[in-house]
């Protein structure tokens, strides 16, 4: 799972106990969202001091009046301060979040709860004693309000989101959508249609999406995208297109299906909270210009970028792929069978069957 930064304190000049004692079996601090998003990770910059065996839990509280209020999540794991550093205090000590949803300019509170306390071996986390209106805070019960140890300073902490872009790949890798027969492919073969793939997964019939859904609804709390029975499970991977706003000013996007089942996709963070969006989930992309820039232009041409002499020159309904002993040119609705050169991964066809739908 891939994250993204999204709030943090990095400055520290100074330290406070952890499971030190009992005023220090709860020890944590305040801040500030600086955007809405979904929490799913806290790294907090913490060093073991001695010999600790001694588990730690991360709880997320709201504000009332400065002061932690109510629970509001629970770290799905804990972090033991045997794994800490004794060295110098750094940002190994990680709790994941089940992206619990933060909203932009709301202030929170997160305390550490160590199962037990220690007085010869324990941890200590970083702080800046210089931050006006945040917090550091101790308690013995964990019943909040918690009491502020100082008014004017903040614990070292690092917040994430789950980073929902696709890994970066070539810019001009080009993804051709088509059936076929499968008759050239092979386990071992990487010149033809691999046998792992099934585009009927995530195309419908002549490239259409799999499921077209008016009038869904998004929450950011979950990251779902939901109405009932109108979903499958097994969409992870595809693409999903949205549509949100009034006709002729339509806000579109595209995201990546994360999850799913017959009610929902999830997309994680991206959509306002909305009660009517249009969802085209799978399909083949538009036209292969788009799958190189997602941009929406009527002609043009790009170099392959592979080998000199191979270029393709994309039309309004036509592709002409130029090569160094001739050209090949398709047009709407054409299907081609290519055969791989020796050295490519065998002979055979590498697709069967449409090759195009739309330019």
């Amino acid at each position: 799972m891939a994250f993204v930064l999204k709030d943090s304190q990095e400055t520290d000049n100074d330290y406070w106990y952890v499971g030190q004692g009992a005023a220090t079996k709860y020890r944590g601090g305040s801040f500030i969202a600086g955007s809405s998003y979904l929490l799913a990770k806290v790294a907090l910059k913490l060093r073991r001091e001695y010999s600790p065996n001694n588990l730690m839990t991360l709880l997320l509280y709201s504000d009332s009046g400065g002061d932690a209020s109510s629970l509001l999540a629970t770290s799905t794991n804990t972090v033991n301060m045997s794994t800490l550093s004794n060295i110098a205090a750094d940002w190994t000590a990680e709790w994941l979040f089940n992206n619990y949803s933060l909203v932009s300019g709301t202030k929170y509170h997160f305390e550490i709860l160590s199962a037990s306390v220690d007085g010869s071996s324990y941890a200590t986390i970083r702080v800046n004693n210089a931050v006006a209106g945040q917090s550091v805070e101790l308690d013995a019960d964990g019943v909040a309000p918690f009491t502020v140890s100082d008014s004017s300073a903040q614990i070292n902490f690092r917040t994430y989101a789950e980073d929902a872009i696709l890994p970066s790949y070539p810019t001009k890798t080009i993804v051709v959508g088509g059936q076929g027969d499968r008759s050239g492919a092979s386990d071992d073969n990487g010149g033809a249609y691999s046998s792992d793939i099934d585009y009927t997964s995530f195309q419908g019939v002549n490239g259409g999406p799999l499921y077209a859904v008016a009038g869904c609804a998004y929450d950011t709390a979950t990251g779902k995208i939901t109405k009932s029975a109108s979903f499958a499970t097994g969409l992870e991977g595809c693409w999903v297109n949205t549509r949100e706003g009034a006709a002729g000013a339509w806000v579109e996007k595209r995201y990546y299906i994360q999850a799913s089942d017959a009610d929902s996709i999830t997309i994680g963070a991206g959509l306002g909270s909305n009660a009517d969006i249009d969802v085209w989930v799978g399909g083949a992309l538009k036209t292969i210009e788009e799958a190189l820039t997602e941009a929406a232009e009527a002609s043009g041409s790009f170099d392959s970028g592979y080998d000199a002499g191979y270029d393709i020159h994309y039309g309004a309904t036509t592709i002409r792929i130029d090569y160094p002993d001739g050209s090949l040119e398709l047009s709407n609705g054409d299907s081609v069978t290519l055969d791989v050169p020796a050295g490519s991964g065998g002979a055979g066809s590498l697709i069967n069957g449409g090759l195009i739908n739309a330019i």
